[in-house]
């Protein structure tokens, strides 16, 4: 499965921004709750926005859920989805997955993984925002107060909203 991820890191980058949804520690308030992709945004200026993307994640109590759909450039439909274990401390953000599956939209089967491994990434904190690079995957995140950006360098950068 990692052979197939990273043949469409690009384009599962901002689907898995969503992994950094996190929190089951004492700094667990700081990004939990339920989030909802707003837009993405792609390095020439294109802005995508619902229905050429869909996306909406939990992050509860230790749990993480996460299912993001958009359509290709040739127009046709792709997705990804986890589920996963996560703690967030002063310092590190750890996940250990659970199930994924991942649709590329190429009509090719779709991946699927129940592994349970885990990774840990360190987290940076300045004032009310928190950022890290997924431990996973290369989008980079920033949590500020009810939003939460994902960047791919030259790739996308989406732009997600908490919920209540």
């Amino acid at each position: 499965m990692n052979r197939v991820f990273s043949k469409v890191v690009p384009v599962v980058a901002g689907m898995l921004v969503a992994l950094a949804l996190a929190g089951a520690t004492a700094h667990a308030g700081d990004i939990e709750g339920t989030w909802r992709l707003v837009k993405r945004v792609l390095p020439d200026g294109t802005v995508l926005v619902p229905p050429a993307v869909y996306g909406m994640g939990t992050a509860i109590n230790g749990t993480r859920h996460l299912n993001v759909f958009w359509q290709t450039p040739d127009g046709k439909a792709a997705s990804y989805g986890v589920i996963s274990k996560y703690r967030l401390t002063a310092n590190i953000y750890t996940e250990t997955t659970l199930a994924s599956a991942f649709d590329d939209g190429s009509g090719g089967p779709v991946a699927r993984g129940v592994n349970g491994e885990t990774k840990s990434v360190p987290v940076n904190r300045e004032g009310g925002r928190i950022s890290y690079k997924l431990p996973f995957d290369p989008p980079a995140v920033a949590y500020e107060g009810d939003s939460l950006t994902a960047t791919m360098e030259g790739v996308l950068v989406d732009h997600w909203e908490r919920v209540r």
